[in-house]
């Protein structure tokens, strides 16, 4: 099979997780270890407003010892771009 094919072929099979960014963080890991998720779309009001990843976690959440029982993923997830929000790709970091 050629690598063109593989990779349509997993990109059909992977589940898009998709949350509000006023879940907590707490929440996020669990469904992220349930589906093996290493990335979560956040979204409010069906609009992507950025996403969650693993670093993240690592980086925002224990890192800096926030609680995740309490904590907003929108306090610690990494924002999308004025540019994504109009069509294009790029994220931007807090």
């Amino acid at each position: 099979m050629a690598l063109s094919q593989q990779l349509s072929q997993t990109l059909r099979e992977m589940t898009l997780v998709s949350l509000s960014p006023d879940n907590t963080v707490h929440f996020a890991a669990r469904i992220m270890s349930e589906y093996r998720a290493d990335v979560v779309v956040l979204k409010r009001r069906g609009c992507v407003v950025g996403m969650l990843t693993l670093r993240d976690l690592a980086a925002r959440v224990s890192a800096l010892g926030r609680d995740p029982e309490v904590t907003a993923l929108s306090a610690v997830m990494t924002a999308a771009s004025a540019a994504s929000m109009t069509g294009g790709i790029g994220m931007a970091g807090r």
